[in-house]
């Protein structure tokens, strides 16, 4: 296999967890948010942890940058 591929391969991964843990993590700190507010008021804090943070430009131009993965992860451990 040449290096462009497997460049190509990992480019491909990166991007593909970001989209799935960025959902994730919003999702969890939705479903929390929920549990003490009403829910209006849970979706309007999760739009601010969206527009407020630095998500959307990890999640799209510097996926190789484990910053969703770590506000996926933060995000269980209110649950517990």
């Amino acid at each position: 296999m040449s290096l462009e591929r497997k460049e190509a391969l990992l480019a491909l991964g990166q991007k593909r967890s970001e989209e799935a843990y960025t959902p994730g993590a919003i999702a969890t700190n939705r479903f929390l948010a929920r549990k003490y507010v009403a829910a209006h008021w849970a979706f309007l804090a999760t739009l601010g942890i969206w527009g407020a943070s630095s998500l959307p430009v990890y999640m799209y131009f510097n996926p190789a940058w484990s910053h969703v993965q770590s506000a996926f992860a933060v995000a269980f451990f209110p649950r517990y």
